[in-house]
């Protein structure tokens, strides 16, 4: 599932490079599935769509939604424009104590009146801001609300779970997705799941011989890639590759609270059999038939900032799906432990930085947000 391994040499894994060699469909088969791969920009769905959206590794997005360009690149991302400095006094009127100056963030999230998925947390000598992001997106979504402008522009360095733009680990992510050919995946799960998937697969289009090379949790994220652009959701359109575009534009260093390598080193470490769950409960999701008011609903707490609503809501899409618990912790709150130590370390180095995580990693008692308050930080919605 690997299509540019290497751009420039070395890219990213992605779909279409294994099928170019491991299937041989019609012309009319070809053509279609190669529209539904230019159209691809996200992965997982259901409490998969919830952990998709949110909280799943964005390696992960970033290898299901690698289709064929057709797309812009996040360079494209629609930014927004720097403020506009303030007016300057008259001569007639100019006080050296009134000089003007850009209005804090804590006074652009007051006068903006509404909360947005934005904290701010504060030790005794700095301040970072803490960000939750939606791995999909709709080029209609920016800019963000002032306030998140705002932090991002007082912010030293932004940080991003992974920066999907390096391509530095593009070998090694090779080797660890490796497959054999020989024995492909409708092989290594059970009839019943082979069954759901064939089905989903003929829904989108798509030929059952392209998803040989793939692992179960690879999969999973293959297919809702295809429901999330039915819904009209793009990754390229995404909050991270809109924050990549922005430190760009304002020439701001990007760190890593992780790394690509990493991620997939924890779903690929997933016993077989969880992998399976995984997928499950993706078809589960697909086959509802409620992913588009899934993800409407999952979208409308994260642009009002609704962190209660949100919590709300994947508890609700979680019901009747498997182990959901157990993916969770191993998707989701695994990762805490080490994502609170460098913020710790940002903290500490007195510069003020930018953390955008998918926005799951932030609510609930086991929360990023919960747990930074409980290291006796003073952390603030704004």
């Amino acid at each position: 599932m690997v299509r540019r391994l290497i751009a420039r040499s070395v890219r990213c894994i992605i779909v279409s490079q294994f099928l170019r060699t491991s299937m041989q469909p019609n012309q009319q088969s070809s053509t279609r599935f190669r529209s539904v791969l230019r159209r691809m920009k996200s992965s997982a769905t259901g409490a998969v769509l919830t952990l998709a959206l949110y909280a799943l590794p964005s390696a992960l997005i970033s290898l299901s939604a690698q289709g064929l360009p057709a797309t812009p690149t996040p360079a494209t991302a629609p930014i927004a424009p720097a403020a506009r400095p303030a007016t300057a006094p008259s001569t007639a009127e100019y006080d050296p104590t009134t000089l003007p100056s850009t209005p804090s963030v804590e006074t652009i999230s007051r006068e903006h009146g509404k909360p947005s998925f934005l904290w701010s947390v504060k030790s005794a000598s700095n301040t970072i801001y803490l960000f939750g992001t939606i791995h999909v997106g709709k080029r209609s979504f920016y800019p963000l609300a002032p306030p998140v402008e705002a932090a991002i522009r007082a912010s030293k360095n932004i940080v991003l779970e992974a920066d999907i733009s390096d391509d530095s680990s593009a070998r090694e992510v090779a080797r660890l997705i490796a497959v054999d050919y020989s024995n492909p995946l409708q092989r290594r799960i059970g009839n019943d799941l082979q069954a759901r998937v064939k089905k989903q697969l003929e829904r989108l289009q798509i030929p059952m011989t392209a998803i040989g090379p793939m692992k179960p949790y690879i999969l999973g994220g293959f297919l809702s890639v295809a429901e999330y652009s039915r819904q009209g959701y793009d990754a390229s359109a995404g909050v991270e590759a809109y924050l990549l575009a922005q430190a760009r534009n304002l020439g701001k260093p990007v760190l890593e609270l992780e790394s690509q390598l990493g991620q997939l080193k924890l779903l690929d470490g997933m016993p077989f059999s969880l992998q399976e769950t995984f997928l499950s409960n993706t078809l589960s999701s697909l086959e509802s038939g409620k992913a588009g008011e899934q993800v409407d609903a999952l979208v409308a707490a994260w642009q009002n900032g609704d962190a209660d609503k949100l919590g709300k809501v994947v508890a609700e899409i979680n019901q009747g799906l498997r182990l959901t618990n157990l993916i969770d912790d191993t998707m989701i709150y695994s990762r805490h432990p080490a994502m609170i130590d460098k913020i710790m370390r940002y903290l500490d180095s007195g510069a003020t930085h930018f953390v955008a995580v998918g926005s799951l990693h932030l609510i609930g008692e086991r929360g990023l947000v919960s747990l930074l308050r409980a290291r006796g930080l003073t952390v603030t919605q704004m």
